[in-house]
């Protein structure tokens, strides 16, 4: 599976596109998009596809941090989650 990516007609990343583009649309002071891509670099490299297009910065704030590390700190800072 290819890091780069191609424009591909109803995808998930078109789909992706197409909400940011809408986001942009409704709120156009909007600048920059955060993903939670902490080890996937296919994660992060189609987000970063769908910035790039629509002249947003992509933040990963989360990429490649120790996920044990970073599973203590979101335990320690009370964050709830529901799978």
């Amino acid at each position: 599976q290819s890091l780069n990516y191609t424009v591909t007609e109803g995808d998930e990343v078109e789909e992706l596109y197409e909400l940011l583009r809408e986001v942009l649309r409704r709120h156009p002071d909007v600048t920059a998009v955060s993903s939670g891509a902490i080890l996937s670099t296919y994660q992060r490299t189609r987000v970063e596809a769908c910035c790039q297009r629509l002249q947003l910065t992509s933040l990963a704030y989360l990429w490649q941090r120790p996920q044990r590390q970073l599973l203590k700190d979101m335990s320690r800072s009370g964050l709830k989650a529901i799978v």
